[in-house]
């Protein structure tokens, strides 16, 4: 699911934001019953934040900048608004039964 995320809004040259990242959290939470600090922790503003997503996607455009698939900064970086997950393909609400699977 970390992964499908992360694509998603790098393919759509999505930049996730703190904002972001809490949202996606909380809705993966409320969908799965899981604790969503394993998905994204913030820490202080001088504190890199933490997280299966967060350093899935941090990694990732990392590695892209580096081989220069992406650009190191964008002019005008669309930020994420993605209403919900399901949004981008992760959640199909007829495969999902009560335990989340």
């Amino acid at each position: 699911m970390v992964d499908a995320i992360t694509a998603w809004h790098i393919e759509n040259n999505v930049k996730l934001r703190r904002e972001g990242f809490e949202r996606i959290s909380e809705e993966i939470e409320q969908r799965f019953h899981d604790d969503k600090f394993i998905y994204y922790k913030k820490r202080g503003l001088k504190q890199i934040p933490s997280g299966r997503l967060y350093d899935k996607y941090y990694n990732h455009t990392k590695r892209l900048k580096k081989i220069g698939l992406i650009q190191q900064s964008p002019i005008t970086p669309r930020t994420s608004t993605v209403a919900n997950i399901e949004n981008i393909g992760v959640i199909d609400d007829q495969n999902i039964t009560d335990d989340g699977m």
